[in-house]
C-alpha cells in the first residue's frame, strides 16, 4: 500500500477504526470489534494510526487473519466512518457523514487491498474532501473551517486586522509616511468541545503587514503570514499572502472629523498536515468597509465590516488531487475607540468588539471577540500589544498579539 499518499491514509483508516472512549483527547481513535474481543487505540496522527493497523503492530496483532467491524472518530467526530470485513473475500465501508457506502468484492486480502487502493487513486480524492467538509459542519476541532482556530476564521481574522480595523499602521496623529510595514507575533490558545472530550489548541503565527500610498486616496496593502498550530498532538502548517486596495472616497486630514476607506482584496493560503492527513490551497476574495469618527482631539471611533467568499484549488501530489472542495462566506462587524493616555504622552489605549458569522454550514456559526490594547507610538514607528478572548457556544481562547510597526 502506498500509504504516504493523503487520501490513501484518510480512506485506509476509515476502513479499521471505531471510536475511542469519551474521555479521549486526540483527534483520532480506533476500535476494532473481532471474534476476540476489542481492540481501541486513540493518536494524533492518523497515517500512524494506519500504519500500526494494517501492519499488525503492537495491540492491533490480533487481528491477522481475523474477521472484523470498526468505524472512525476523525477530528472529534465518533462514528465518522464504519466498515465491515468478512473473511479474505468481502469488505464494505459506509459513513454516516457523507453517504459512503461501498462493497468490495475479492479473492484474498491482497486483492481487496488492491481495489481499495485503485478506488483510492481514481475516486477517494471526493470522498476525503467530503468528509473534510463534514467535519468542518460539525466539528469545533476542524482545521480548514467553521470554528475560531480553522484556516478560513483565521483569513478573514488577517484580512480584517490589516484592511479594516487596525489600518493604517498604529503611529502617531500625522505620522503617515508613504511606505510603512510591520511585524506581528500572534498566539492563540484554545479549547473546543467535541463529543469526545475538550481538545486544547495552541496556534502562533508571524504576519508582517505593509502599505505603499500609491497617493492621497489610494494605497497598495498587502501582508505575509506563517502558521504553526498544535492540536492535541496534531500538527499542522500554513502560510499564505493578502493583497488589497485601499481606497479613500472621503480623506479624513488633521482637522476632520470623518473619513472612510474601501478595501477589496484577494488572498491564498495554503495549509498541511501530516498527522491529520489533510491539506488544501484556500482562496479569499472580500471587500473591507472601514468608517473613522474623531469624537475629539485625539479619541477615534472606527467602525469596521468586511465579507470574504472562500474557495479552494486542486492540488496533485503524486497523481493524487487534494482539494478540500471549499465553499464559505464570513462576515465580520467591529468597533473600536483609541485614545491616548491623559498622563503618559505617545501611550495610547483601545478597545474593540468584532461579531464574526460563518454564513454556511459550520460547527461553531458565530462568535464575538473582546478585546484591548496598548500603543507606544511615535511619529514613525510604535510598539503595539493587544489581549482578546473568543466567546462561543463549543468554543473559547485567549488570543494576545506583539508587533513593531515603522515608516519606510
Amino acid at each position: 500500500m502506498k500509504r504516504t499518499l493523503l487520501s490513501i491514509a484518510i480512506t485506509l483508516a476509515t476502513i479499521f477504526i471505531t471510536p475511542g472512549v469519551g474521555y479521549a483527547v486526540d483527534l483520532f481513535g480506533v476500535e476494532v470489534t473481532y471474534s476476540g474481543g476489542t481492540i481501541t487505540q486513540s493518536a494524533s496522527s492518523l497515517p500512524d494510526l494506519v500504519d500500526a493497523l494494517i501492519n499488525n503492530q503492537g495491540d492491533f496483532a490480533p487481528l491477522i487473519g481475523s474477521d472484523f467491524t470498526g468505524s472512525l472518530t476523525y477530528y472529534g467526530l465518533p462514528g465518522a466512518v464504519t466498515v465491515d470485513v468478512q473473511g479474505t473475500t468481502q469488505l464494505t465501508i459506509t459513513s454516516p457523514l457523507t453517504g459512503l457506502n461501498r462493497t468490495f468484492t475479492g479473492t484474498s486480502r491482497s486483492d481487496l487491498e488492491n481495489q481499495l487502493e485503485d478506488w483510492l487513486l481514481e475516486q477517494g480524492d471526493e470522498e476525503v474532501a467530503r468528509l473534510i467538509e463534514a467535519a468542518a459542519q460539525r466539528s469545533a476541532a476542524a482545521i480548514t473551517d467553521g470554528n475560531p482556530s480553522s484556516a478560513t476564521a483565521r483569513m478573514a481574522d488577517r484580512a480584517f486586522g490589516t484592511f479594516g480595523l487596525y489600518q493604517p499602521a498604529n503611529l502617531a496623529p500625522g505620522g503617515r509616511p508613504s511606505k510603512h510595514a510591520g511585524i506581528w507575533f500572534h498566539t492563540r490558545q484554545s479549547k473546543a468541545e467535541t463529543p469526545i472530550g475538550i481538545v486544547d489548541g495552541a496556534d502562533y503565527e508571524i504576519h508582517i503587514p505593509w502599505w505603499v500610498n500609491l497617493g492621497e486616496r489610494v494605497s497598495l496593502i498587502g501582508s505575509n503570514s506563517g502558521q504553526y498550530l498544535d492540536s492535541e498532538g496534531t500538527e499542522i502548517y500554513g502560510g499564505g499572502l493578502d493583497l488589497g486596495l485601499g481606497i479613500w472616497p472621503v480623506v479624513r486630514g488633521p482637522d476632520d472629523t470623518f473619513g472612510w476607506q474601501i478595501t477589496p482584496f484577494a488572498g491564498l493560503h495554503a495549509l498541511g498536515t501530516y498527522g491529520g492527513a489533510a491539506g488544501g490551497l484556500l482562496d479569499q476574495f472580500g471587500v473591507t468597509n472601514r468608517l473613522e469618527f474623531k469624537l475629539s482631539e485625539d479619541v477615534l471611533l472606527v467602525v469596521a465590516n468586511q465579507f470574504s467568499h472562500f474557495d479552494s484549488l486542486k492540488l496533485e501530489i503524486e497523481d493524487v488531487e487534494i482539494d478540500p472542495q471549499l465553499d464559505q462566506q464570513v462576515v465580520k462587524n467591529a468597533v473600536s475607540v483609541d485614545l491616548p493616555l491623559s498622563n503618559v504622552k505617545g501611550i495610547f489605549v483601545n478597545g474593540f468588539i468584532t461579531d464574526t458569522r460563518f454564513l454556511q454550514d459550520a460547527a461553531v456559526d458565530n462568535y464575538q471577540t473582546l478585546g484591548g490594547g496598548l500603543s507606544l507610538r511615535r511619529e514613525r514607528m510604535s510598539l503595539n500589544a493587544y489581549v482578546s478572548r473568543d466567546f462561543a457556544g463549543d468554543f473559547r481562547s485567549w488570543n494576545a498579539g506583539v508587533g513593531f510597526v515603522f515608516g519606510l
